[in-house]
């Protein structure tokens, strides 16, 4: 059913590697999915797989001014060692600064210039710069129009790199990231279900955000990724994964203990097509319209 629609989405997908390292040393780091808007590198994915460019670049104020503050207390020489300690001791700090973070957009020297977020609406828009040829896009995203609405239980599909487990190392010389296990090529997994209900959420200003709801749940690593229908017609932006609870909870036997397993239904929720058309005509990025 979706073979033609998957090849199309395969066009435009590509995988996203978000690394950080905090002022304690420690290193994290995951895989999401964005895709190409269009020829001038225009990207799209889910403002939470890339919120740490904006947090570092907070962390990176807070650090300089923290910095800045301990090199006054230290060089006045009519401060004691102790109340020195006692001041510095006072000052904003946190081991979990983010000190260093790479966003690795699917090819090596690929970057970016300019960054926007719709963070209410779990959308991000960036601009990519460098080699953007090594993508090796063959087609670009066609959004579905808002009217007629998507009816409850039209089939959809959803791509993106789920499944894939990278061990990244900082390089203390070269102050940059190295993915150690890097395969030739990232897979893409589809999984596909029905449009189950379209959900309304207010943000804290009061403003509506339509999310569409899938029968099936979003995989780690589908973030940002498209959700299509068969003509290959994008609906929505995967953004997170709800567990609807089914009203039980039965008893079961664990390690010789009886224990409660409430039971749960996992669904998808995107981000609907017209907060993205909206996001897009308000940046006057260009983009292909069903």
């Amino acid at each position: 059913m979706f073979s033609n629609s998957i090849k199309l989405a395969m066009g435009y997908t590509r995988p996203v590697v978000l690394s950080k390292r905090l002022q304690n040393k420690q290193i994290s780091s995951g895989m999401a999915t964005f895709i190409v808007l269009n020829k001038e590198g225009w990207a799209l994915t889910a403002a939470h797989v890339v919120q740490d460019v904006a947090v570092a670049a907070q962390h990176t104020k807070e650090s300089e001014e923290y910095n800045k503050q301990v090199a006054l207390i230290n060089s006045d020489e009519s401060t004691s060692k102790g109340k020195k300690k006692f001041l510095i001791n006072q000052l904003k700090y946190s081991s979990e600064w983010i000190t260093n973070n790479s966003v690795w957009w699917s090819g090596d020297g690929v970057g970016f210039d300019i960054i926007h977020f719709d963070s209410a609406a779990d959308l991000a828009v960036a601009k990519l710069n460098g080699p953007v040829e090594k993508l090796n896009v063959t087609n670009y995203p066609v959004f579905a129009n808002i009217a007629p609405e998507l009816t409850q239980g039209t089939s959809l599909c959803r791509l993106g790199f789920p499944f894939h487990e990278l061990k990244v190392s900082f390089d203390e010389t070269t102050a940059g990231f190295r993915i150690d296990n890097m395969p030739p090529s990232l897979a893409t997994f589809p999984n596909d279900g029905i449009c189950t209900r379209h959900v309304m959420c207010e943000d804290p200003s009061k403003r509506q955000i339509h999310f569409v709801e899938t029968s099936s749940a979003g995989l780690r690593g589908q973030s940002g990724g498209p959700i299509f229908d068969v003509k290959g017609n994008v609906w929505a932006l995967q953004s997170r994964t709800s567990s609807l609870s089914l009203g039980f909870a039965p008893k079961v036997k664990q390690n010789g203990r009886e224990i409660t397993e409430h039971q749960f239904m996992h669904v998808g929720w995107g981000i609907h097509v017209s907060h993205i058309r909206e996001l897009l005509e308000k940046l006057k990025v260009p983009f292909q319209s069903a």
